[in-house]
């Protein structure tokens, strides 16, 4: 954005966006659909969040602060909610299909931000809220009211003088999960639904977990140990996309048989792209040796 007047503004960049929160039918809402963020630690809502339009206690929003997370339910109630979360994530997910939309920005602790947000949702549906100095009222009508779910970042405040410009970077990711299922966390490779485990037992090393990854190619893993050393399984090759769910237990097979560093003492699973350029690193685990009674093989 670029200041076009002759004296200076302080005005922000919103990015707005709407999403289809009907069931697969098209005939009502989805009874799954839902949303998350990290809450601020040291948020400056008493509550983690601030309810802006709505009913205070609306269904709607679940906070886990022992998870310090903010989930989000769609209920076909109208209501609004600013949070003020640190980590650069925001996640929209379709529980009936698995459908991920992430959102990813920078987060800058030190700048004001437009309600004191950098993450704000609307959750459209019958009921009355006031804004613009009057009590308004949404009808039941999806007609009138139709099944929306809006998620929303803002950028932090930008002071510009006249003729100065401003850029708000953010990206736009999708990716597929088990349906059901929640996300935990988010990087810039995907999103991590249950965390990864590795354990060995009985000699073999048995690894778990499930994600939804933002890109297509292919995963292998890698070993490493606390001084350094690291060991790419180069057998395992796993094709990986953003129209599947991503389950890591069936690399059991793959890694059957490949000897395990004496030292090893983390997985890390990291991601290619097809023509072999490295995407990221998905996430890592700590090897557990719940058992030594054999010598220690994949």
């Amino acid at each position: 954005m670029k200041n076009v007047k002759a004296e200076p503004i302080r005005w922000g960049i919103w990015s707005h966006v709407q999403l289809d929160a009907s069931n697969r039918r098209g005939d009502d809402y989805c009874r799954d659909f839902r949303a998350c963020c990290p809450l601020h630690p040291g948020s400056r809502f008493h509550r983690g969040y601030c309810v802006q339009f709505g009913l205070a206690n609306n269904p709607t929003f679940k906070p886990d602060y022992e998870n310090a997370m903010m989930h989000l339910h769609y209920q076909r109630m109208v209501g609004k909610v600013g949070i003020d979360s640190p980590a650069g994530w925001v996640a929209t997910i379709n529980g009936e299909t698995g459908h991920v939309f992430v959102q990813r920005f920078a987060y800058e602790s030190d700048k004001a931000y437009p309600d004191d947000a950098s993450v704000e949702f609307w959750s459209h549906g019958p009921g009355d809220f006031f804004a613009w100095g009057k009590i308004n009222s949404l009808s039941p009508d999806p007609e009138e009211t139709p099944y929306i779910w809006e998620s929303e970042i803002l950028s932090p405040y930008a002071y510009l003088a006249p003729g100065e410009q401003y850029t708000y970077h953010y990206d736009w990711y999708s990716a597929k999960v088990a349906p059901g299922e929640q996300v935990l966390t988010c990087n810039d490779v995907g999103v991590i639904c249950e965390k990864l485990t590795a354990t060995v037992q009985d000699g073999r090393l048995r690894v778990k977990g499930q994600f939804g990854v933002f890109h297509r190619g292919y995963l292998t893993a890698i070993l490493s140990d606390a001084v350094g050393n690291r060991t790419e399984l180069r057998t395992v090759k796993i094709a990986i996309s953003s129209l599947n769910a991503l389950y890591v237990s069936g690399m059991n097979q793959a890694l059957k048989g490949i000897p395990l560093p004496p030292k090893a003492d983390t997985l890390e699973l990291i991601t290619y792209s097809d023509h072999g350029k490295v995407m990221g690193k998905l996430t890592q685990a700590k090897i557990v040796v719940a058992s030594a009674r054999e010598p220690h093989s994949l």
